[in-house]
């Protein structure tokens, strides 16, 4: 693992929450509309959001660019990271689905979309673990 990785490994601890944005958005809501200073703070839970949809799915662009697919890098940050919140894993859980990083709140994210909004119900794997639990 390189130095840059670790590094941004500790950040995504969950024990560093509310990291302060660039003193340019104490000042903005939109880019170049001034408003009233209010300073920011970027959460933990934003942060993550950003790894999870932004950083890692670069790494992975150029990992693949590069031949270099499946970095184990890129599996352990995405082990590190807690899953997304949202509606759609809210429904998941609903129906005891097990808690998951943020590599298993992705496919999750996937099986809705690709089965759940198709409704593709019998092709689902997922409603038989649901429908055999019950």
């Amino acid at each position: 693992m390189r130095t840059s990785d670790s590094k941004l490994l500790q950040v995504l601890n969950p024990g560093t929450a509310n990291l302060d944005a660039r003193a340019y958005w104490d000042k903005h809501y939109n880019f170049a509309v001034l408003s009233k200073n209010s300073p920011k703070k970027i959460t933990a839970d934003f942060f993550n959001l950003i790894v999870i949809n932004t950083i890692i799915p670069i790494r992975f662009a150029n990992a693949d660019f590069l031949g270099r697919i499946g970095e184990a890098d890129l599996f352990e940050w995405f082990s590190k990271v807690p899953n997304e919140r949202n509606s759609i894993l809210k429904k998941f859980t609903d129906h005891q689905a097990p808690n998951i990083n943020a590599g298993g709140s992705q496919a999750l994210l996937h099986l809705y979309k690709e089965y759940c909004q198709q409704k593709k119900c019998l092709s689902c794997r997922v409603r038989f673990y649901l429908m055999k639990s019950t």
